[in-house]
């Protein structure tokens, strides 16, 4: 996704794997990432269960997610990575 930064923001920090699956959902563009809904459908027709599993649990922290980005933590190091 898009960097998209605001005065004070903070990415949503999230496990590669969280990560992966919505920014796989992105990239092949099959939805509007706003339509949190078809995207958790997506992630578990698609294998990405991490992340449907994820955004069951953090409707919030999605939506803020996609206004601030996300940030990979618990690898080897951390880094950001915007949505």
């Amino acid at each position: 996704m898009d960097e998209a930064k605001f005065e004070g923001a903070t990415p949503v920090e999230v496990s590669r794997e969280v990560f992966d699956g919505i920014e796989a959902i992105r990239a092949s563009g099959a939805t509007n990432m706003l339509a949190r809904n078809v995207v958790l459908k997506l992630a578990g027709e698609l294998g990405f269960e991490e992340s449907a599993d994820w955004m069951r649990k953090n409707p919030k922290l999605y939506a803020r997610a996609i206004f601030h980005g996300l940030r990979i933590v618990g690898a080897e190091s951390d880094q950001e990575v915007s949505e």
